[in-house]
């Protein structure tokens, strides 16, 4: 079960990295304050206008990259 276990949750962990760091890149490249925001600062509003901004075909593409190499 562990062959199974690790790439998948590498898909999910990487995913929601990417979709975090390229969602913050685009705020910020916006000029949205919530690009610079610190994490604790952020509240649910923010959290979902990040993801919401994540690019999300790049995100799953490095996911799936990671999953295959494991």
């Amino acid at each position: 079960w562990i062959n199974a276990a690790i790439p998948v949750g590498l898909v999910l962990v990487v995913t929601f990295v990417a979709l975090w760091l390229t969602g913050r890149a685009s705020l910020e490249e916006a000029g949205d304050p919530l690009g610079t925001t610190g994490l604790f600062s952020l509240g649910l509003k923010g959290f979902g206008s990040v993801f919401t901004e994540g690019d999300s075909y790049n995100s799953l593409m490095y996911a799936a990259i990671a999953g295959s190499a494991s």
